[in-house]
């Protein structure tokens, strides 16, 4: 009964998170606080036109390639949830469905690993090390503090490639 409940509380302040991250979104609002939110912290590295095109393309190369996997992971969770939401949950039926979520986030960090480390040779070694301090600042709640999901607090990291979803290897936090 317990992991029923703890289950159906979970589901629901994940739907209410999510519910109330889309409702901020679709909001519009154009202040300055609002704009940092949505500007990637690598745009304050000086980047060159050249390195702002080679990291346009990694991007969307990891968008593109992770699109698959993003659509069937959203779906492995809704089922997911809906296999807690009986009377009588069946705990293997569970146990596999989290496997596969499991496998689905595996492939997702190896192919933001490999972007990370493609996003580390774009930029210059003062770069990097200006990201880092950026990522200890907003570890500590200097910055813009700490996000969830896939941005985290790591820098240039967020849903969708460097400078949206990938730390490179060689910045330390």
């Amino acid at each position: 009964m317990n992991k029923k409940l703890l289950a159906v509380a979970t589901i629901l302040v994940l739907v209410l998170g999510i519910a109330g991250a889309a409702f901020a979104a679709s909001s519009g609002g154009t202040s300055s606080g609002t704009n940092k939110l949505w500007k990637p912290p690598c745009m304050n590295l000086n980047l060159t036109d050249d390195q702002l095109s080679k990291l346009r393309e990694l991007r969307t190369d990891l968008f593109n390639k992770t699109q698959d996997i993003r659509n069937e992971l959203q779906k492995k969770m809704f089922e997911l949830s809906n296999l807690y939401l009986s009377n009588n949950p069946d705990q293997a039926q569970i146990d596999a469905k989290k496997a596969e979520i499991d496998k689905l986030r595996s492939q997702l960090n190896d192919l933001s690993e490999q972007s990370s480390q493609e996003f580390n040779k774009i930029l210059t070694q003062e770069q990097k090390e200006q990201l880092s301090q950026m990522s200890t600042k907003r570890f500590f709640g200097i910055g813009m503090g700490m996000g969830f999901g896939m941005g985290g607090h790591r820098g240039c990291r967020g849903f969708g490639g460097p400078c949206g979803a990938a730390q490179p290897s060689g910045v330390t936090q």
